[in-house]
């Protein structure tokens, strides 16, 4: 990648930068380099390319371009248009509905996921079980859930995609199908998810529990969000994060700070549990601490998220109007929507209900 680096002409120094780092970048940058690398060798051959670009190339240099932006649907919108170009391109479907859901818009993912013709559908491309996972997550975010556990229930690769496996156990306690809870978590416990840590399946059993006013249970599941967070706890910097979320779902105020003494200032979600914790326990000044830590968070792949994190302490200090300001400008610099965020975020439940914050998350198609 680095030897690469030095043949594409125009790249940026920031993104020269971070690749030069990649021996300390954690694990999770690793596919955001290696998807702008490929962006732009793609864009370099095309450009050169004699004869002319065919239309299906026009459009995937300008859907690539868009995915640069973050402007998320206008790329969904032009890879709509490629795989109307060709019913059987499984990418273009797959980056299509990938885009939608990103974009909020869940109904028109379904809408052309579901048009795809499975005679073409192939695990040849990594994109063959991931677009199960995007399928389960535009489900979830259109209300769907029984839709959820279908897809789960009929997947027939060998390895679950996390994000399938997440978005189906909240379903299934939306649904109020909890007793199928600990046999799910024991079967995707088990699945490699490589540098994904498993903890996070208790993180969204106790968000939905929490949601669903579940006490008891969410005591006996935050327990258990607690012991694997030890377990997994050598997968890095996300450990302190979960142990701070268990013990605020348990209104465990200063056990979850005492995990978050010296919070990482690189890292926004153990600034924003400690922000929203110090809120709680009525400390604004500590509170306030936390989030001018994330003005300075510095980064050029960010795309947003310091202005997400810091929403999630005005909401907590009960400031509704700074919160959904915050939360605007962190969509207009390209944060995502996901199963986790905005309406499914309970960092931000102050905000529920609240009009202006109903307006932004509201569906878009």
């Amino acid at each position: 990648i680095k030897k690469a680096l030095l043949l594409i002409p125009g790249i940026s120094k920031n993104f020269k930068n971070l690749l030069l780092e990649i021996p300390i970048c954690q694990n999770g940058m690793y596919s955001l380099i290696l998807m702008q690398v490929g962006r732009l060798f793609f864009t370099c051959s095309l450009k050169k390319k004699n004869p002319p670009l065919t239309q299906w190339e026009t459009w995937r240099l300008q859907a690539l371009d868009s995915g640069s932006k973050r402007d998320f649907s206008e790329m969904a919108l032009i890879y709509e248009k490629m795989f109307a170009l060709d019913s059987t391109d499984q990418i273009s479907n797959f980056m299509a509905g990938r885009a939608f859901v990103i974009s909020n818009h869940p109904k028109k993912a379904i809408q052309i996921m579901e048009s795809f013709d499975y005679r073409y559908h192939s695990r040849e491309y990594w994109q063959s079980d991931g677009r199960e996972a995007w399928r389960s997550e535009a489900y979830f975010s259109a209300g769907e859930y029984s839709k959820v556990c279908r897809i789960a229930e009929e997947y027939s690769f060998p390895e679950t995609p996390f994000v399938l496996s997440a978005v189906h156990i909240r379903s299934l306690i939306r649904l109020d199908s909890i007793s199928q809870i600990d046999s799910y978590l024991e079967y995707y416990e088990k699945q490699d998810y490589k540098d994904i840590n498993p903890t996070w399946l208790w993180w969204n059993v106790c968000i939905e529990l929490n949601r669903k006013g579940k006490i008891e249970l969410l005591k006996k599941y935050a327990t258990q969000f607690i012991a694997k967070a030890e377990k997994y706890k050598e997968m890095g910097h996300l450990n302190n994060f979960f142990m701070g979320c268990a013990y605020y779902y348990l209104e465990d105020y200063p056990k979850a700070l005492s995990y978050l003494q010296e919070p990482d200032l690189s890292h926004h979600r153990e600034l924003s549990i400690a922000g929203v914790c110090h809120a709680a326990m009525q400390d604004s000044t500590r509170a306030q601490e936390m989030m001018d830590h994330l003005k300075l968070f510095d980064d050029p792949y960010d795309f947003g998220l310091k202005y997400y994190y810091q929403a999630h302490i005005e909401a907590a200090l009960g400031h509704k109007d700074k919160a959904v300001d915050l939360l605007k400008e962190a969509v207009r610099e390209g944060t995502a929507f996901r199963f986790w965020r905005f309406k499914e975020d309970l960092l931000l439940i102050s905000l529920f209900g609240y009009p202006p914050f109903e307006e932004l998350v509201k569906p878009k198609g």
